[in-house]
């Protein structure tokens, strides 16, 4: 439907907002708005400084590998097959091998 005012509206004298907002970045944005409240409500008191250092952050993925071989080969398959798609992208495989 046209808008019969002849102005744009709701872009806030942004001209990147006259084209419409799109899929993926709401909904990226959305996941992470949820995270942050989520963060927010079970983190509340034990926000502090790390002590420590990081490690290894592929620690134990192998374990896991081998622990679930039919997840691990159906998100490859999805990502590999969802993510060749031009439409798609990575973004859909991401979120479909999640699911």
């Amino acid at each position: 439907m046209n808008n019969p005012a002849g102005l744009p509206r709701f872009t806030f004298g942004n001209s990147d907002l006259l084209g419409g907002l799109s899929l993926v970045p709401i909904m990226v944005g959305m996941f992470a708005v949820s995270e942050v409240l989520r963060y927010a409500i079970t983190a509340r008191n034990n926000v502090g400084i790390v002590q420590s250092s990081i490690g290894n952050v592929f620690k134990g993925m192998w374990g896991l590998a081998v622990k679930y071989p039919l997840s691990v080969l159906r998100g490859s398959v999805l990502g590999t097959v969802v993510g060749a798609l031009p439409g798609a992208g990575a973004d859909i495989a991401a979120y479909m091998s999640y699911a």
